[in-house]
């Protein structure tokens, strides 16, 4: 049991070193992996905080005030809306938008303070808020695409493709950075060896 531990440890690192060539060693080529996950921390910040506070600027705006607007809207058109529930939608758009940019803004702060105190954890939450981000940009564009060819439009369909895929490109590598600024800080805080010995002591 103790040589089959150590096996699987060591299998466990090899396993590890090989999955570190596939992870950028610096953000953008010219800065280290920790500054770039903190411009990235501290830039995600400002965007949730900004779009917390334009969320937060419709609380005290009422349901007769969201109806009348969407009556407005609604006659200025002439397109027939049901001025209940267009409120009712914008109200619940709203508060989706304010709890989102909450959570972005919670866990944007856990990214920069994990990476200044070292804890690796404290940087799970916004990495898979952002794996999450990146897996509805995915579905978006291939649902965007899937119209775009089915009503034969070849012009739409070449601004989905410029659009959507330098996007799709960026927010991987950004969400790789961030990653592997996390190994780092876990292979630095010894979390591998700990386990390691534990597993050591228990066989």
């Amino acid at each position: 049991m103790r040589s089959r531990s150590l096996a699987n440890c060591a299998s466990v690192r090899v396993f590890t070193c090989k999955m570190q060539n596939w992870y950028p060693r610096a953000c953008c080529f010219c800065i280290s992996l920790r500054v770039g996950t903190l411009i990235l921390g501290w830039l995600s910040l400002f965007v949730s905080v900004g779009a917390l506070l334009s969320t937060l600027k419709f609380v005290p705006v009422s349901y007769d005030d969201f109806r009348t607007a969407c009556s407005q809207v609604s006659q200025e058109r002439e397109v027939h809306v049901d001025p209940d529930s267009c409120a009712r939608l914008v109200r619940v758009t709203i508060a989706f938008e304010g709890i989102m940019a909450a959570v972005s803004t919670l866990f944007s702060i856990l990214l920069v303070a994990g990476v200044n105190a070292r804890k690796a954890r404290w940087m799970l939450p916004y990495i898979a808020l952002q794996v999450k981000g990146y897996c509805l940009t995915v579905l978006l564009f291939l649902m965007l695409l899937i119209v775009a060819i089915y009503i034969g439009s070849a012009i739409l369909s070449l601004v989905v493709i410029l659009v959507f895929v330098p996007l799709m490109l960026i927010l991987s590598y950004f969400i790789m950075v961030v990653f592997a600024c996390y190994k780092e800080i876990e292979r630095q805080s010894g979390n591998f060896d700990e386990l390691c010995e534990s597993q050591y002591v228990e066989a």
